[in-house]
Formats: C-alpha cells, structure tokens, sequence
C-alpha cells in the first residue's frame, strides 16, 4: 500500500458506500445517513485557522494585468521567429532578393 496516500477512515468510507451504492436500491435513505453522521467519531482539529483572503486586495492585483492586442502579440512573434531564422543562415546569404 502506497504510504503517501491519505486514507479514509472505515466509518467514513460506509457512509460513502452507503451514499452512492452501485445498486440504487440499496442507498441508505437520509435517516440512515444522519445516524451515521452522528455516529462518527471525530479528532480534534489541529490544524491552524485559515488566513482570510483580502478580496480587495486581490482585486487590485487582478485589475492591474496589462491589456493584451492578440494582433500585436502575433505581429512580433513572426519578427522574433524571422529573426532567429535569418541568425541561422550562414554569413554573406543575400537576405534581400
């Protein structure tokens, strides 16, 4: 067994089975799931609260991406390919016909 993978839990894991069963028939109906739910033992939380995101924030920093031309952007990557193109010829071809 691949030790980096998270597992769920055997309580956890019925109620998934019983939530979503192959056959429909057999899905436990909502009572059944609620005294399941309560059943469950639970660990304390350990885990450090979550930082709240400064929406603001995040706003400001979206708005200020700078408006792309998709024809200009086209335009000088056909310089930039031609470019490279012509450093690869050798020394002395005649670029202008």
């Amino acid at each position: 067994m691949d030790t980096d993978t998270d597992e769920i839990d055997d309580q956890a894991w019925d109620l998934i089975m019983k939530c979503c069963p192959v056959n429909r028939n057999d899905q436990a109906d909502l009572s059944q799931i609620k005294e399941m739910l309560t059943s469950i033992d639970t660990e304390e939380d350990c885990r450090p609260p979550a930082t709240p995101l400064l929406l603001p924030e995040i706003q400001v920093l979206r708005s200020q991406r700078p408006e792309i031309d998709p024809g200009l952007a086209e335009h000088v990557l056909r310089k930039v390919q031609v470019s490279r193109i012509v450093a690869q010829l050798p020394i002395g071809f005649d670029t202008v016909s």
